[in-house]
């Protein structure tokens, strides 16, 4: 080699002029003895090229973004009777959905983990307003508009609606909650049904209606996608923090939102009693009667009575003149008597002939129920 060539090295390729034809060659030894001397054996530069590989792309892929989710805290009454009656329950939904929304709670030591909700509720607003209506029959006279934010409904059959489908809550503007049933769902527009064939102030939410419940009131279909909250019957009553976000995400993303609420415990809460009647007896005292009602177990027609559900039978009957409280009565039967000295004493005679009363069964835990008021015609 001349000494031009000094770089060349073993495993190197030379191309080789021999006469009409060139020839590629790979070094495979060069000696220096004086002259510079080279080996090497022919090859194919194909034999030595890059590998084939796949190809790749350059870029990745996105990472996935999601927004705050919606969530709805209710505070509701027993419903099947399986629910844990001191428990609030939450519905959430969310676009796109992240595959579940993760509660947490903060009781004092920091946020903790307290359930994910891996199924999306069918949550919207009330379009047009919604009136007063009978209760423990059909209300065949009203009807309202729902448009959804998530979700879809669906109509069912009356006996199906009888034994608990297409149960809903209706959110008053001070935060109490009418739970309806409706027999009929018709879609009317873009994720919008005309909702009829009502049932109305189930499991004792009468007192929730509203005249009327305005347009734009918070819409809940309650069903397996509303979940209960993990809250301990001493925190009733309690403010608690809550954060709720996208459960693939930390709960310091800033696609978390928090709300402080606390919850009464509505489960435990007697119901209103029905049926109130009084009536003047022939000493003047006004003998009051009236029919309880029971949270739970209540459905069945086999027993003598519905079941107690209280640790205790008791009652406190309100007379009022107007919103002022004359008397409270204690009762230990769904029954009581006012006086005629009694009358006297808070209204000067017994010459009157209607009494405005409020009824309330108690309970050891939660104190009054929901109050019945009535004016009674003596």
């Amino acid at each position: 080699l001349p000494p031009s060539l000094i770089a060349l090295d073993p495993g190197d390729a030379v191309t080789l002029a021999l006469g009409g034809r060139e020839a590629r060659y790979r070094l495979t030894a060069i000696t220096d003895t004086g002259a510079r001397e080279a080996a090497g054996i022919a090859s194919e530069a194909s034999l030595f090229g890059a590998a084939a590989a796949p190809e790749r792309g350059t870029g990745s892929e996105p990472a996935p973004s999601w927004g705050t989710p919606l969530a709805v805290f209710l505070d509701l009454p027993l419903l099947t009777g399986e629910e844990t009656p001191y428990a609030p329950r939450v519905a959430v939904a969310a676009d796109p959905w992240p595959g579940g929304v993760a509660i947490y709670k903060d009781a004092g030591a920091g946020l903790a983990l307290d359930r994910v909700v891996t199924r999306e509720a069918a949550i919207g607003r009330t379009l047009t307003p919604l009136m007063p209506g009978p209760t423990a029959r059909w209300d065949e006279a009203n009807a309202f508009t729902v448009e959804l934010a998530s979700g879809t409904m669906a109509s069912a059959e009356a006996p199906a609606v009888l034994t608990g489908a297409n149960r809903a809550a209706l959110e008053t503007p001070d935060g109490a909650w009418e739970v309806i049933q409706f027999r009929d769902a018709l879609l009317t527009g873009e994720n919008t049904y005309l909702l009829s064939g009502l049932l109305r102030g189930q499991a004792g939410t009468e007192a929730a209606m509203r005249a009327p419940l305005e347009a734009g009131a918070r819409f809940v279909l309650l069903d397996d996608a509303v979940s209960e909250l993990g809250l301990m019957e001493a925190e009733r009553g309690l403010a608690r923090d809550w954060a709720y976000g996208p459960a693939p995400l930390p709960y310091d993303d800033e696609s978390y939102a928090a709300v402080t609420r606390s919850f009464d415990g509505v489960g435990l809460r007697p119901l209103s009693p029905v049926h109130v009647r009084a009536v003047r007896g022939m000493d003047g005292a006004v003998d009051l009667n009236w029919i309880r009602r029971t949270r739970k177990g209540g459905d069945s027609w086999q027993g003598l009575d519905v079941p107690l559900a209280e640790e205790m039978e008791a009652y406190e009957v309100e007379i009022r003149d107007g919103a002022t409280v004359k008397r409270v009565i204690a009762a230990i039967l769904p029954a009581a008597s006012y006086t005629a000295a009694g009358q006297i004493a808070d209204f000067g005679s017994t010459a009157f002939a209607s009494l405005d009363v409020t009824i309330y069964q108690l309970s050891r835990s939660a104190g009054r129920g929901t109050g019945r008021s009535a004016r009674l015609d003596l």
